[in-house]
């Protein structure tokens, strides 16, 4: 695999302000004060075999251990 030392940032940051604007999309269309008031979400983007690409929110911490659950999320949603 070849890295761009250019490329590799812009599209890092730009990865991230997704999932910032995923996180305030949520935030703002919260009808439940778990998520409105205390804020005990988090938005992440993964990969086709469920690696942690980016992720925010209050739970971050928890989303880099988010193993059982991720896989069985994604074959529920499995052709």
């Amino acid at each position: 695999m070849i890295r761009d030392p250019v490329a590799t940032p812009i599209l890092a940051r730009r990865v991230d302000a997704i999932v910032r604007e995923m996180s305030n999309a949520l935030l703002r269309s919260a009808r439940s004060s778990v998520i409105a008031a205390a804020k005990d979400f988090s938005c992440a983007l993964l990969t086709h075999d469920d690696r942690l690409i980016a992720a925010a929110g209050a739970l971050r911490r928890t989303l880099s251990r988010r193993g059982r659950w991720a896989r069985g999320t994604a074959s529920s949603r499995s052709p």
